[in-house]
């Protein structure tokens, strides 16, 4: 069970311990997520995040010196990859 503390301050959250706890999940209040924030979320570390960003492969927005990237971009990498994985566990029970 996660307890959020309340406050004037943004104070973090924490467990019923009192130990500060993350956000498990980045992109539930964010419209844009930054590189480490998906990097977490695909469990690579930010270097693949900027090496898939500099392929091509991630879209980003630069906003004041800053790389973000939306969170639809990161919905529809997961989204496509449920997809692939659907279509070869097809393609493996057909063959079987």
């Amino acid at each position: 069970m996660r307890v959020t503390m309340v406050s004037t301050q943004e104070a973090p959250e924490v467990d019923m311990t009192g130990k500060r706890v993350r956000n498990a999940s980045p992109k539930e209040n964010s419209r844009f997520l930054s590189v480490g924030a998906v990097a977490k979320i695909f469990g690579v570390s930010a270097q693949t995040v900027y090496r898939s960003i500099h392929d091509g492969q991630i879209a980003v927005v630069h906003f004041r010196g800053r790389m973000v990237i939306p969170a639809a971009v990161v919905d529809k990498l997961e989204q496509d990859a449920l997809d692939q994985a659907s279509i070869e566990e097809s393609s493996n029970e057909a063959a079987s």
